[in-house]
């Protein structure tokens, strides 16, 4: 569903010559706040949980539906940390929002192998002793204060090399691994969703839309000013940003949009809509 068919389709819902105008702008960043409540939900709202009851009744690995819908926002980067064990978020790919798993990898030197010749039939097997080097990947288990505090003093579980573990430390832009040593790995994470953006401006008493994802170049009718300021002349060419679909599934779509509606109704003091979109909400759609 492109950002102009979403766009089409909350006007239609709004009837704004009864109801009053809501700009595209207005629009775009509804559905941004629609798509955070949604992430949120998915991911693992809060509110949710209950004592005794550590899972809310939505949360990230509870269903399939729910992996697949957060499925245009998983990323896997290798890492290597710092020297004293550090991993930067930021450095990242997309802008990182909740971790989902953290494993090392490395190799194991001269492990102890045992390798056999002959055969029982024969009644005799002869086994030789050697050594080879053999990769491993080990789980990172994420760890709050109390928990690390009790690992680094641990002289049976605490951390190593093979076996780290780690916590989220400066303002949440870092993971520190213990030990506080080099460590090389993958991590899987989730990113924020891209902002919508209908990339348009008006030309008259027209809207020139760029419904591509890349810059494209137009010819004004009349004298305009672009969305960053910019003046443009009746007939000279200017450039416009390209548009930004929303990167939800199709099925996820119907519920960011009534979510997006229930802000705009309030927005604009229209009953008729809120009371919409309650009703949508209820009937799970």
């Amino acid at each position: 569903m492109t950002i102009k068919e979403t766009h089409d389709f909350i006007n239609f819902v709004l009837n704004k010559e009864t109801s009053g105008y809501v700009s595209h702008k207005d629009i775009d960043s509804a559905l941004d706040r629609a798509q955070m409540s949604k992430f949120v939900e998915l991911y693992g709202q809060p509110k949710g949980y209950q004592p005794g009851r550590p899972i809310p009744p939505i949360a990230y690995g509870m269903t399939q539906k729910v992996n697949d819908d957060l499925r245009p926002f998983k990323k896997r980067q290798q890492f290597t940390s710092s020297s004293s064990g550090i991993i930067t978020l930021s450095d990242l790919a997309g802008e990182y929002q909740h971790l989902l798993a953290a494993y090392i990898t490395g190799t194991q030197n001269n492990v102890p192998t045992l390798s056999y010749s002959g055969s029982l039939q024969q009644g005799a097997v002869e086994i030789t002793e050697g050594t080879e080097n053999k990769t491993y990947q080990r789980p990172v288990k994420i760890v709050n204060e109390d928990q690390l505090a009790e690992k680094l003093v641990s002289q049976i579980s605490g951390p190593t090399a093979t076996s780290p573990v780690g916590i989220l430390g400066d303002g949440g832009n870092k993971i520190q691994l213990f030990p506080e040593i080099e460590h090389s790995g993958y991590i899987m994470y989730l990113v924020r969703p891209n902002k919508p953006l209908f990339s348009h401006v008006v030309d008259g008493r027209k809207i020139v839309h760029n419904s591509s994802a890349i810059a494209a170049s137009f010819t004004a009718t009349n004298a305009l000013t672009l969305p960053d300021g910019t003046s443009v002349a009746a007939g000279a060419s200017f450039s416009l940003a390209g548009s930004v679909d929303l990167q939800w599934a199709e099925d996820c779509m119907n519920d960011i949009i009534i979510r997006a509606l229930s802000y705009l109704g309030v927005h604009i003091e229209d009953t008729n809509v809120f009371q919409y979109t309650e009703l949508k909400t209820k009937e799970g759609l």
